[in-house]
């Protein structure tokens, strides 16, 4: 019994740590900013979207290539606004469960070097393989470009668990915690409600899941003038030119490796029905030509924009990003005072529960019955029927008949327990 006591307050240990562990799931706080958890899909590149506006499919281009075309070049003191075009999620690799799916996009652009998070959206519920359902939302403008600043941007794709651990938390309304009346339990064999309160914060600790990064890539783009002080092609230099027009973030396919970028061959990106695909050529069947091979990619896809006109941040992009920060913060605070005192409060009634159930079956005193008799009339008091079912069973050995429900035991004490003065 001592042993399985041990058990279920280690369990409650644990539980009480993975409450404590909310305070980490916020993807705004500190160390979501400053600490790269590995993303599911990591080794991401940026690629340019290049083909003509006509056209529904698209020729993906390694950032670190120039322009073919000069005019995409963005100028000193041009303004420079940064648009969020969409976001899907690849049908692979990420779990057949629907996602509640953050996108957040870390900025810097103005000479001072500050930086701001911006929430750009924030979706429940959302399948596997779907776009999220938005399009095209201006997150930032900046007045002027100054040369001197590479713009930084950090995307970051995130299926957020606050939500579904705090309707896991609402519906268990026991967590575990030590109490003092643990040193008056008596070792009794029965242990089908401890193990159910054992399971009970069992079930707390799995429903408090970590957020999972599906994306997380942080990159720069760099003025013409410094991709040629910096050698440009010549030495190999792989910094991006700021350019204006449409780029792609993707992360590297599941089951391959680094590799898969300098072979895949051509990419090419849907505009229709958002499939990315790379193009290889197989080898010639006898007497005839090499032929293209098409095979779809599954990776997340982050497509942005970035354009020189003059353009306003919506006002309802700045209040959203507001909103679903302090919600972050507010449903990663599990471990508010008034929450602990609840849970503790019923934890302590539970024990209790338990404490005079045992201390009943073993004196046999007429105090001792007495006061179980009471918490078995107060139900409201009980909220676990295994509880219930614990006293109950007691009262029945005690008065050596077999009580199918809690009224049979309470007419029994009012017509006979009460009387009898000794129960041994």
């Amino acid at each position: 019994m001592f042993a399985l006591l041990r058990l279920a307050f280690v369990v409650a240990s644990v539980a009480l740590a993975g409450c404590a562990g909310f305070a980490n799931q916020n993807p705004m706080s500190e160390r979501g900013t400053f600490v790269i958890d590995a993303p599911l899909f990591s080794e991401s590149r940026v690629f340019f979207a290049s083909g003509t506006t006509n056209e529904s499919i698209v020729e993906l281009i390694p950032q670190r290539f120039p322009p073919k075309d000069s005019d995409l070049l963005i100028h000193e003191s041009e303004p420079l606004t940064v648009i969020v075009d969409s976001v899907t999620l690849p049908r692979t690799g990420i779990g057949n469960d629907p996602k509640d799916i953050a996108v957040i996009v870390d900025l810097s652009t103005a000479l001072d070097g500050g930086y701001k998070s911006i929430v750009a959206w924030y979706e429940t519920n959302v399948l596997p393989g779907r776009t999220l359902d938005f399009k095209n939302l201006v997150v930032h403008h900046e007045p002027r470009w100054d040369p001197r600043v590479a713009p930084f941007l950090r995307l970051r794709v995130i299926d957020v668990k606050l939500e579904q651990n705090e309707r896991v938390r609402q519906a268990l309304k026991q967590v575990q915690t030590f109490a003092p009346e643990i040193g008056n339990l008596i070792p009794y064999p029965g242990t089908s409600a401890l193990i159910g309160i054992a399971a009970q914060a069992a079930s707390l600790v799995l429903g408090n899941q970590a957020n999972r990064t599906i994306m997380d890539y942080s990159f720069q783009f760099f003025g013409s003038d410094t991709i040629i002080r910096s050698g440009g092609a010549v030495a190999g230099s792989e910094l991006a030119v700021l350019r204006r027009g449409s780029f792609l973030t993707l992360g590297l396919p599941k089951e391959t490796d680094r590799e898969f970028w300098s072979t895949c061959g051509t990419l090419k990106f849907d505009l229709d029905s958002r499939d990315l695909t790379f193009v290889t050529k197989e080898a010639p069947k006898q007497g005839g030509a090499a032929a293209d091979k098409t095979t779809k990619l599954e990776s997340p896809i982050v497509k942005l924009t970035l354009a020189t006109a003059e353009t306003v941040v919506p006002k309802i992009v700045v209040d959203r990003s507001a909103f679903l920060q302090q919600m972050f913060q507010r449903l990663a605070q599990d471990v508010r005072l008034e929450a602990i005192e609840q849970e503790s409060a019923a934890l302590a009634t539970s024990v209790s529960n338990f404490v005079s159930a045992e201390q009943a079956r073993r004196f046999r005193s007429k105090a001792a019955v007495k006061a179980l008799m009471i918490k078995i009339k107060e139900a409201d008091n009980v909220k676990n029927s295994e509880e219930l079912f614990f006293m109950v069973r007691a009262i029945s050995a005690i008065a050596k008949t077999d009580f199918g429900s809690r009224e049979e035991a309470i007419e029994w004490w009012e017509k006979i327990g009460s009387v009898k003065e000794s129960f041994r």
